[in-house]
């Protein structure tokens, strides 16, 4: 094998690069152990508006919290259909965890939440629209599963449709 000068000196440079390396982990304090919280993001990336979920719910108002997306009420298919019917059974006694949804969950999350609390009482669930519509999370694009289509809004134009009289988007079915 015949080592040529650029072979010498790359060869040089990997060498010095595995001593370097092992002088550098020498040097760094072992990691402390590592946790694992659940992070609920509001959809604008990098790290805004991130909050760990705080609060010990059923895993159905877990799953609700952390929402991906908005599904139409009639989708039975749903990745959510089971947790927001249970939580519609379960009836006004998850208010007080569906009202702290609505302040700390997941854009699509807090929207669900607003839509189940207007579901038992209506002028609670527009106050929770209203509070969700002031929020920093107003502009974020959220994806809705619907029977034919599959399209994203902002959580302000999905507010501003739940609190008009004939809403288009059927979070929710039907009221008590």
């Amino acid at each position: 094998m015949k080592m040529t000068r650029a072979n010498i000196w790359s060869q040089g440079l990997f060498v010095l690069s595995l001593c370097f390396v092992q002088a550098a982990q020498a040097q760094m304090p072992a990691f402390p152990e590592l946790t694992v919280e659940m992070v609920i993001d509001n959809g604008q990336g990098k790290g805004k508006g991130e909050k760990p979920l705080e609060r010990a719910m059923s895993p159905e108002l877990s799953a609700i919290a952390s929402a991906k997306q908005l599904e139409e009420a009639g989708l039975k298919s749903g990745k959510l259909s089971g947790a927001v019917s249970s939580v519609c059974k379960s009836g006004i006694k998850s208010k007080a965890d569906l009202e702290w949804i609505c302040q700390n969950g997941s854009p699509a999350g807090r929207l669900y939440a607003a839509a189940l609390i207007k579901r038992f009482d209506k002028k609670s669930g527009q106050q929770a629209f209203k509070v969700i519509a002031a929020s920093d999370i107003k502009d974020v694009n959220v994806d809705f599963v619907g029977l034919k289509e599959r399209c994203h809004y902002s959580v302000g134009d999905i507010v501003t449709d739940q609190i008009s009289g004939k809403p288009l988007i059927e979070i929710v079915i039907g009221t008590i």
